[in-house]
Order: C-alpha cells, then structure tokens, then sequence
C-alpha cells in the first residue's frame, strides 16, 4: 500500500504533459531542453525548395472546370435544373 506521505510517481510524459497545459508551449520547450531532449539539429528547419511551375499547374483535370458556388459544381447544378 502507498503511504499518504509518498507522492505517485510521475512520468516524464505525464510531467511534459502537465508542464504544457500550465505554462504552454515555451515552457514545455524549455523544460525539454533542459532535460535533455531537444537538441540543436533536432530544432532545425528543414531545407525549403520554393514550388516550380509543375507544382501549381492542374494537369491531372483534363480541362474540366468546376465551380463550387453554393457547395455545388456547376456540371450537377446544370443536370438539376434542366429536369
């Protein structure tokens, strides 16, 4: 049996998780730096590749055109109102 004096043991995700509902983000950051988690390369960035002209260009729709007004597309709008 546990003795009223003896405090629960914590883990270290429930201790982050705690952590990071009171103090938020910068404070869970810190404390995980502190504690030897997060290290410099762990904190880069990735490398950014800026989007070429293949990346924006909608090929894969053959042509069609769909407009969303009103939720809807404009080719099954037409098929309602022509009944």
């Amino acid at each position: 049996m546990l003795n009223q004096d003896q405090p629960k043991e914590m883990s270290r995700r429930q201790f982050l998780t705690t952590v990071g509902k009171i103090g938020g983000s910068a404070a869970l950051f810190s404390v995980m730096g502190t504690m030897g988690l997060l290290s410099p390369e762990t904190l880069k960035a990735a490398d950014y590749t800026p989007p070429g002209k293949s990346d924006l260009s909608l090929t894969s729709r053959n042509g069609k055109k769909n407009c969303n007004s009103r939720g809807g597309n404009c080719r099954h709008d037409r098929s309602l109102r022509a009944r």
